[in-house]
C-alpha cells in the first residue's frame, strides 16, 4: 500500500487495487498513462475523470515475471467511455489461452468493473456534496477496523452495508483521496488523484479514508481531560492577555488575582482562567512537600554536599538521605540512564514501603519505575491486547487513559457501569453481566480495571467489595489491574484504602493464584508532583517467561527519568519519628489533606443546591462528578450546535466565568444521564468566589433553557 502512495504521489497516476482476500484471488491494478495538467474548471476536471482510457494491467505475486503485454487484453465497455481492462492471477491458475483466471471465486470481470464504475459515480456524487460548502467532516460510517487483521472478524465488517467513505479536511494539501468498498469478497480500494477532483472552493483538499492500523487506532483515541473545553480555554487565556477586561469573568477574577499583589501579565495562566479540568495541585497553588524537594535539589547537584553551608540550609535527614541515593545511581548522577526497571536501591526503599503499608512482603523486582503512572497502564495495555478481539473490562465512569490506551493498541473497551445511586457502587452482578455479553460476541476480556479511590467519582472501595472483586478476578481468570494512585486522598474517617495485593494477601491467595497490577504514582496524594513524572507498577502472579516480556518493553524507552525515581522512592518512604523533618512534613501533609477534604465538602455542597444537580459525596481522589439534569430545550440546542449536552454546558459555563470543567461524556456515563467532573484543587480562599459565580451562571443557564 505504500508502495502505491508513494507511486501516486511521484508520477500524480490514479489506480484502483484490489486487495486480496486470498492468494488466488485475482489481483487488478489499474493506472493512468499520464499526469493531467490541472485545469481550472471544477467540471472539466470531473468530465475527464470519466474520459480517460485507462488499461489494466498485470500484477502477478512473483514480481520476476513482466506484466503481459496490452495486445493480449481483451476489451470492456462502459457508457463513460472506453476502458480496456484484462485480470491477472499467478500462473498455476491462469487457463493458457485466456487472460481471465480461474478462481472458486469465478467472479464475472464486467459485473466487477461495473460496480467499480458505480461506486466511482457516487464517490464524486458525494465528494460534491461534501466539499461544496468548505465542508469540515462528512462521516459516511466508515468501517475503520477492516485492516488491523486479516482475521475474519474483520473482513465482516466491511459487508455492512455502504460503510464506505469518509472526507476529512486537514490544514494542509494533499495529493491522494483514498476510497475503500467491498465487492464478492474483495477488499477494494481506490485512490483518487485530487488534480481531477478540485471543488473549486479550497486547494488543501480533503484527504479520506481511514485505512492505517497505525492512523486508525489514533483517530479513535480521545482524552478528555486535555479535548475540547480546555482548547477553548487556552485560547480564552491569549485573548485575555491580549485584550484585558474582554470577557465577563475577567473582572472577577482579576479582583482575586489584585486583592493577592499579584500581576497577572507575569504571574502564569492558572489566574486568568481556572483550570479544574485535570488533577495538577501545584499548577493551582499548593506548595510542594519540603523535604521531598530537599532531596531532589541535593541529588541534582551533589557537589553541595560536602559544602559546610549545606548544613545550615538542609535539615540533616534530607542530607542524609541524598547521600544515601547518590551511592545508589549510576555516576551518582541524576542525568544518567539506570536500570530498565529503575534504581535497584531506589526500588529496594519501594518495596520496603509497600511492605510497611499492607504486611505481606513485596520484591523489588516486582517494581517497574515509569514516567508516571500513565506509561505503565499503556505498557500493559500493549502486552495484555493482541487483537481487536481482546477486551479489557473498564469502569464507567473512567479515567480516559484507559479507553484511551485500549484504543491505541487495538482492544475492545468492554464497560462495566458503577451504580451513581449506591454512591458509585461496584456491583460485582454488573462486572459479570457485561463480561458474559462481551464473550457472547465473540471478545476475549483478558483484564479487570478498577480505580480505587474513583476517578473520576471520588468513591473508596469497602475492604469487602475489594475481596468480591478478587474473587471474580480469580474464578474468570482475569488479569486485576489496580489503579491506586490517590491512596493518599481519603477524606472520610469511615473509609480507609486497602491496596488489592493486601486484600488477595489476606484472602490466602498468592502468586500462583491470582495475576495482579498496581499502579501508584507522584502527581497526586497529598504531594502532587505532576511535572516531575514518577511512579511505578508492581506486577505479581506473572509466568517468567511473561516477565520477561514486561522488562522487553520497558527496555525500549530505556528508563524512567531519575529525578521522578527518587520522588517515588521518598514517597513510599517519609521520614519517620525521630527524624529533623518530621514534624514539618507531618505538619505539611495533614494541611494539605484536611484542606482538600473541606473544598470538597464546600464544592459538593454547593453543586446539591443547584436546580437539577445532585452531587454525590467525595470519599477520596481530587474530584466531584454532579449529574446535571437539563431542559429538553437545552438539549435540542446542544444538538443544534453539533456537541453533547454536558459539552455545551460546559462550554457555557467557561465562556460566562472562566472555569474550566471536563464533560462527563468524555469519561463514559449511562446513556441519557449528563455529568461533568470539576477537580476540588483551586485554593481554598477562592472556593466561595467561585461557587458565587458557577451558581450565578447555573442560575441564568436554566432560565434561559426552560422547558
Amino acid at each position: 500500500m505504500a508502495e502505491i502512495l508513494r507511486d501516486c504521489r511521484r508520477r500524480g497516476s490514479l489506480r484502483w487495487k484490489v486487495l486480496q482476500k486470498e492468494q488466488t484471488s485475482p489481483t487488478l491494478l489499474l493506472s493512468r498513462y499520464t499526469h493531467a495538467p490541472s485545469v481550472s474548471s471544477q467540471h472539466y476536471r470531473f468530465r475527464r475523470l470519466f474520459n480517460r482510457s485507462f488499461l489494466l494491467h498485470r500484477h502477478h505475486h512473483n514480481h520476476n515475471h513482466p506484466p503481459f503485454p496490452a495486445s493480449s487484453s481483451l476489451s470492456s465497455h462502459c457508457p463513460f467511455s472506453p476502458y480496456r481492462f484484462f485480470f491477472s492471477t499467478p500462473f498455476s491458475s491462469m487457463a493458457s489461452d485466456s487472460p481471465f483466471p480461474v478462481t472458486a471465486q469465478n467472479i464475472n470481470p464486467k459485473v466487477c468493473v461495473a460496480f467499480i464504475y458505480l461506486f466511482t459515480a457516487i464517490t464524486l456524487v458525494v465528494f460534491r456534496f461534501v466539499t461544496s460548502g468548505c465542508a469540515k467532516v462528512a462521516s459516511f460510517e466508515l468501517c475503520d477496523r477492516v485492516f488491523l487483521s486479516g482475521q475474519k472478524r474483520g473482513v465482516d465488517l466491511m459487508f455492512l452495508g455502504f460503510s464506505f467513505l469518509v472526507f476529512a479536511r486537514f490544514d494542509r494539501p494533499f495529493d491522494l483521496i483514498i476510497a475503500v468498498l467491498p465487492f464478492k469478497g474483495l477488499r477494494i480500494i481506490i485512490i483518487f488523484d485530487p488534480c481531477f477532483l478540485s471543488s473549486g472552493v479550497t486547494d488543501d483538499l480533503v484527504i479520506g479514508f481511514r485505512f492505517s492500523t497505525i492512523i486508525c487506532p489514533v483517530l479513535k483515541c480521545e482524552y478528555a481531560v486535555r479535548g475540547e473545553v480546555v482548547t477553548l480555554a487556552q485560547n480564552l487565556q491569549k485573548d485575555l492577555l491580549a485584550n484585558p477586561g474582554s470577557h465577563p469573568f475577567d473582572e472577577l477574577l482579576m479582583r482575586m488575582v489584585f486583592m493577592q499583589g499579584v500581576n497577572p501579565l507575569c504571574s502564569g495562566q492558572s489566574y486568568l482562567i481556572l483550570y479544574c479540568n485535570i488533577g495538577n495541585p501545584q499548577s493551582l497553588g499548593q506548595p510542594p512537600i519540603t523535604f521531598f524537594r530537599e532531596v531532589l535539589a541535593l541529588t541534582d547537584h551533589p557537589a553541595i554536599l560536602d559544602k559546610s553551608e549545606t548544613q545550615g540550609l538542609f535539615s540533616t535527614d534530607a542530607i542524609e538521605r541524598a547521600w544515601q541515593i547518590v551511592e545508589q545511581i549510576p555516576g551518582r548522577a541524576t542525568g544518567a540512564y539506570s536500570h530498565s526497571q529503575g534504581v535497584k536501591g531506589l526500588r529496594d526503599t519501594i518495596a520496603a514501603g509497600i511492605e510497611e503499608r499492607d504486611g505481606f512482603p513485596a520484591n523489588p523486582d516486582d517494581i517497574f519505575m515509569t514516567d508516571g503512572a500513565s506509561p505503565a497502564v499503556h505498557n500493559m495495555m500493549q502486552l495484555l491486547i493482541r487483537s481487536e478481539n481482546d477486551g479489557i473490562l473498564c469502569p464507567i465512569p473512567q479515567y480516559p487513559l484507559y479507553s484511551a490506551s485500549i484504543a491505541l493498541h487495538g482492544g475492545f473497551l468492554v464497560p462495566y457501569y458503577l451504580d451513581e445511586a449506591t454512591g458509585w457502587g461496584l456491583e460485582i452482578p454488573e462486572l459479570k453481566k457485561q463480561l458474559d455479553a462481551a464473550k457472547s460476541k465473540g471478545i476475549n476480556v483478558r483484564a479487570l480495571v478498577v480505580i480505587n479511590p474513583g476517578n473520576p467519582t471520588g468513591q473508596v472501595l469497602s475492604e469487602e467489595n475489594q475481596r468480591n472483586i478478587v474473587e471474580f478476578c480469580k474464578q474468570e481468570g482475569l488479569v486485576l489491574l489496580a489503579d491506586e494512585v490517590y491512596q493518599e486522598n481519603v477524606y472520610v474517617p469511615e473509609k480507609k484504602f486497602h491496596s488489592f495485593k493486601k486484600v488477595s494477601r489476606s484472602m490466602g491467595y498468592g502468586e500462583n493464584d491470582i495475576t495482579l497490577v498496581s499502579f501508584q504514582s507522584v502527581s497526586k496524594g497529598y504531594h502532587g508532583e505532576c511535572g516531575k513524572r514518577g511512579g511505578y507498577m508492581e506486577v505479581t502472579g506473572f509466568s517468567a517467561e511473561v516477565r520477561e516480556q514486561i522488562y522487553k518493553v520497558a527496555s525500549v524507552n530505556l528508563c524512567s527519568n531519575i529525578s521522578g525515581q527518587i520522588l517515588a522512592s521518598l514517597v513510599m518512604s517519609p521520614p519517620k519519628v525521630g527524624d529533623e523533618s518530621y514534624e514539618s512534613f507531618m505538619a505539611e501533609k495533614g494541611n494539605i489533606l484536611a484542606s482538600l477534604a473541606r473544598r470538597a465538602k464546600t464544592l459538593e455542597d454547593a453543586f446539591n443546591k443547584l436546580e437539577g444537580v445532585t452531587c454525590n459525596k467525595a470519599e477520596g481522589a481530587m474530584y466531584l462528578f454532579p449529574q446535571i439534569r437539563l431542559s429538553q430545550k437545552a438539549i435540542k440546542a446542544a444538538e443544534e450546535a453539533k456537541t453533547a449536552p454536558d459539552n455545551f454546558y460546559c462550554k457555557r459555563l467557561l465562556n460566562a466565568t472562566g472555569v474550566v470543567v471536563v464533560p462527563g461524556s468524555g469519561f463514559g456515563q449511562v446513556p441519557g444521564t449528563w455529568h461533568f467532573r470539576c477537580t476540588i484543587l483551586p485554593q481554598e480562599e477562592k472556593i466561595p468566589a467561585i461557587v458565587s459565580r458557577l451558581t450565578e451562571f447555573h442560575e441564568k443557564f436554566m432560565d434561559e433553557f426552560r422547558d
